[in-house]
Formats: C-alpha cells, structure tokens, sequence
C-alpha cells in the first residue's frame, strides 16, 4: 500500500494532469503544456511531428494509468478526459498539416466526388476514342465505297 505521502504526490499529479486540460482550447500548445508533465524536454516542433507526439502521449497515458491510483476516485475521469483532449487535439494537428498541404499543393485529399467525376471522364474519353476509331473507319470504308461508285460509273 502506498505512504500518505504517496498518495499526496499522486493526488497532486492528477490534479496537475486535470489542470492542464480542463477548459482548454484543444490546440498543440495546451497538448504540449500537458505532454511535458510527462517529457520536460519536449518542443512544440515535437508536438506537431507525430512519433514524437505519440511516444509523449504513451508515457503520460502510463503514468497516469487509473491501475496507478486505484485509491483515487477520479483516476479513471482523469485518464479518459486526457484520452479525449488528446484526440481532439490530434485532430486540430492533422486538419492544420492537411490545410498546410493543400496551400502548397501537395496532399491533395481527393473528394469522393471528384474521384467518381474522374472515373466517369475517364470512361467517357475512353468511349470516345472507341467511337472515333469506329467512326474513321466508317468514314474510311464510306470513302472508298464512294471512290468505288465514282471509278466504275
């Protein structure tokens, strides 16, 4: 069983951890805020890189792991509030990178729209060129038909 002492420095941890998520704006710099209770080192660049992110994310989810504080009532809120901050945090990085992208012009995400109206060009040019190459030989064999006609009248 752990020591009073213990208990407080756990207790106060959670608290910590709590603080840093309760009534933030989800964004990479209240993510780095809490990702440094578990990596003092980390950099907003690391926030933003996604192995970094994620390694930073697992140590904090170990050691704030409810298994950790099974005497604190709040563990488990504690760890699925910072699993939620978490993923929408996440989710605001990857939106940004996405829009960072298209501003360059790479990492284009393609609509389901656009790829369908591709396909359907596709097969449309497809179509065509089939009936251009019918229609020349239609023009073709019509053309010598009409030579033919000429020559022996």
């Amino acid at each position: 069983m752990a020591s009073p002492i213990e208990n407080h420095r756990d207790h106060d941890l959670l608290n910590m951890v709590h603080n840093k998520i309760i009534l933030k704006e989800h964004n990479k710099e209240n993510l780095l805020s809490l990702l440094l209770l578990s990596n003092p080192q980390l950099t907003l660049t690391d926030v933003v890189d996604d192995k970094h992110r994620i390694q930073a994310m697992q140590d904090l989810m170990v050691t704030i792991h409810p298994s950790n504080f099974s005497y604190h009532e709040d563990a488990q809120g504690v760890f699925e509030d910072v699993q939620r901050f978490y993923d929408l945090c996440n989710k605001k990085i990857m939106e940004s990178k996405e829009s960072k992208g298209r501003r360059r012009g790479r990492n284009r995400p393609t609509s389901p729209t656009s790829v369908v109206d591709q396909v359907v060009q596709c097969k449309f040019v497809s179509m065509m060129k089939l009936l251009i190459c019918r229609y020349k030989f239609v023009v073709l064999y019509s053309f010598f038909w009409l030579i033919f006609i000429y020559c022996n009248s």
